[in-house]
């Protein structure tokens, strides 16, 4: 009757809807706990004669009067005390209101679920906020004392004794609990959730309850391992590389490190995170004095440089700035990867394709190449056989050394087809210097690459004039002496 603020003989004519504010689904609850003479408890909003409403526990409880007849008993507590006109008990409950008020505001708004539970394998469920519905997808009645199912029932199979043992050894030395596990929520999506609680003890050092926060941290989670394996993606391409990249600090400590870089000195990335780079690479005690990465983080633009260490080894550095998403440089990228024997021959082959220039140059025979009989590199001997200076034979048709169409298109189709056939063709003809003056040459070819004679041929010409001569001379005096013995 306090909790009403009604006579009992008041009490008897007042229907259970006139006292309290039910909602639809309290409603529910409440019309099952009857038909099916359950125990159930729920907190409501009761109305008291004076107009005020005020939060109580209401706990239903079925009563068996005989064999034949049965009740129900209803108990409400914690609510404040009726109206009264004593101005103290006013402003009192008034405050209580507005406690009341503000809490339950406060646990509407609350991102997660408040709750206060049994340490039991079931979790089972004393009170629970509204924002049990979001998080599991189930009414806060539905797991209030286990009634549709339990609260570790939603816990993950494969979660359930991890978050058991935490919170126990917590509750061991009366500490407060942190730990993210799943649930299965009313739809069948596993989702993540952080829980953050306490044990609540007695005067004498007995456990209670549990009271607490569980809230939403799937997507902070899905974030989490993307980003996981954005990292694990990263780590394995960089590990691949052959090139050493180091991630430095704008003090050029190391930040990172590719497995390149740590087998290059034979340390564990882990051994290396924190040092210096010149400490490490250099065996030096300030930094090197053309270090691309401090330009690189100085200037704000890729920077890149050789340098051969004492063991003469050569390496090519490159550095490049990191920025923030303001654009301020956070650090610096170094790329070092070594070319000893890329410089070795390189160097090999300039003193290779010095010393075959210096062949070709020295040759007693004229060589040149063509592409498309067009003439795009000659030798000196060359120039001393047709006359023309090498400048001037550089883009020539070979056309303009012919005395005719038809020997320049005699020449061509016995040449080419020879070396098509045999790798080389060789011909003898004729050639008009610049000067007009023509000499008798043997002109041999090859392609410089026999699948495809569009890239050009190398040719050979030997001044055959005197030979000519001295053939033709012989054959005179052959013949003068045949017509003596005649």
């Amino acid at each position: 009757m306090r909790c009403t603020g009604l006579s009992d003989d008041d009490l008897q004519t007042r229907s259970i809807d006139s006292l309290l504010d039910f909602s639809d689904r309290q409603r529910d609850l409440f019309n099952r706990c009857i038909s099916n003479a359950e125990a159930c408890r729920f907190e409501i909003a009761l109305k008291a004669p004076d107009g005020s409403v005020a939060v109580t526990h209401v706990s239903i409880s079925p009563l068996q009067l005989d064999h034949s007849a049965r009740g129900t008993v209803i108990i409400g507590t914690n609510v404040g005390e009726p109206s009264s006109d004593d101005p103290e008990q006013k402003d009192t409950r008034q405050t209580l209101r507005e406690s009341r008020r503000a809490l339950a505001t406060l646990m509407s708004n609350i991102p997660g679920m408040a709750y206060r539970c049994a340490n039991d394998q079931n979790w089972t469920m004393e009170f629970v906020s509204q924002g049990c519905q979001a998080l599991t997808g189930y009414a806060a009645e539905d797991l209030i004392g286990n009634r549709e199912l339990a609260f570790g029932d939603l816990i993950h199979p494969e979660d359930r004794q991890r978050v058991w043992d935490r919170i126990q050894e917590q509750l061991e030395s009366k500490e407060a609990f942190q730990i993210e596990y799943r649930i299965t929520a009313a739809g069948g999506e596993n989702r993540w959730v952080w829980e953050q609680g306490r044990g609540v003890f007695s005067e004498s050092g007995e456990l209670e309850a549990l009271e607490g926060l569980i809230t939403y941290t799937t997507k902070r989670k899905n974030a989490e391992e993307a980003l996981l394996q954005a990292e694990l993606e990263k780590e394995t391409i960089l590990d691949s590389l052959v090139e050493h990249v180091v991630y430095e600090d704008p003090e050029m400590k190391i930040l990172w490190a590719n497995k390149a870089a740590c087998q290059s000195i034979g340390l564990k990335r882990e051994e290396l995170l924190g040092r210096y780079c010149y400490e490490v690479w250099a065996n030096r005690d300030e930094r090197c004095e053309d270090c691309s990465v401090f330009e690189a983080m100085q200037t704000g633009r890729p920077q890149a440089t050789e340098k051969t260490t004492p063991d003469d080894r050569t390496w090519f550095i490159r550095g490049y700035p990191v920025k923030n998403s303001k654009g301020d440089i956070i650090g610096g990228i170094e790329l070092t990867l070594e070319i000893t024997a890329r410089i070795r021959v390189e160097q090999a082959l300039r003193q290779s394709e010095a010393t075959l220039r210096s062949l070709l140059h020295a040759a007693p025979i004229g060589i040149g190449r063509t592409s498309n009989r067009v003439i795009g590199w000659t030798n000196d001997r060359l120039s001393e056989i047709t006359g023309y200076e090498p400048g001037e034979l550089l883009g020539m048709s070979a056309r303009a050394l012919y005395e005719s169409d038809d020997e320049h298109e005699r020449v061509g189709r016995v040449k080419h087809g020879a070396a098509r056939k045999y790798g080389v063709g060789s011909v003898e003809t004729r050639w008009v210097r610049k000067n007009g003056k023509v000499v008798d040459i043997l002109l041999s070819s090859s392609p410089q690459d026999p699948e495809n004679f569009d890239a050009g041929l190398v040719f050979t010409v030997t001044d055959i004039t005197q030979r000519r001569l001295a053939e033709k001379a012989l054959r005179l005096t052959q013949s003068s002496v045949d017509n003596l013995a005649d």
